[in-house]
């Protein structure tokens, strides 16, 4: 039985939570100009060469922003990242030591937002004044 491709699965996918761990605590350390509290590193898809990493960021919008200011808060990020690459590069290159270092590619990750609208739509199907206990036909 061949088991080298179920062994690159498992190698890549402990590199890319390797590479998100390192990313991660570096902005937790601070990382030139990331802001360190509504960031967070969701994880890091890696190609299976290790010579490409999509870094997935969660960026806390508070519900008051306009939608202006959120999207200037997302680009300053994304462009803080991207400003970081040389040293983040530098950071796994000591601590997992490559053949190739990968070129980052940082994205908005955008899930967390998704799964809250959700939550918050379901909150206002919810009848007012009865309990939310799940139970159906309890009109008796």
């Amino acid at each position: 039985m061949n088991t080298k491709g179920g062994d690159q699965d498992l190698r890549v996918s402990r590199v890319a939570k390797a590479i998100r761990d390192i990313v991660a605590n570096a902005v937790t350390r601070g990382l030139r100009d990331v802001p360190r509290g509504p960031v967070t590193v969701t994880r890091v898809d890696v190609t299976r060469d290790f010579k490409a990493a999509k870094v997935y960021v969660s960026i806390f919008i508070p519900d008051t922003a306009a939608a202006r200011d959120s999207e200037e808060l997302i680009d300053r990020v994304l462009e803080a990242f991207q400003a970081s690459t040389r040293e983040l590069s530098s950071l796994v290159n000591k601590q997992l030591r490559l053949k190739h270092v990968p070129k980052f590619e940082f994205v908005h990750d955008t899930g967390l937002e998704k799964m809250n609208r959700l939550a918050g739509i379901l909150d206002g199907i919810r009848t007012p004044g009865k309990p939310s206990d799940g139970a159906v036909g309890d009109d008796e």
